[in-house]
């Protein structure tokens, strides 16, 4: 079994960026079908690991600019 961390309290908020996404190179070959998803619909609030805190814990240690 694979260790889940622990859920937020509260649920996720749903960011949607679509102009962040940049895809390059010349591939010609998609992944196996059971990894491809559509959006909106691909996963669920309920599945493991989509859960991401991104103010906690802190995780940038190094020095300011």
């Amino acid at each position: 079994m694979t260790p889940q961390a622990p859920r937020p309290p509260h649920p996720p908020r749903r960011l949607s960026f679509p102009d962040d996404l940049v895809v390059r190179g010349g591939g010609g070959k998609l992944p196996p079908s059971r990894y491809l998803v559509k959006f909106p619909g691909g996963y669920k609030n309920d599945d493991p690991g989509l859960n991401v805190n991104l103010y906690d814990p802190e995780v940038w240690y190094g020095q300011g600019s």
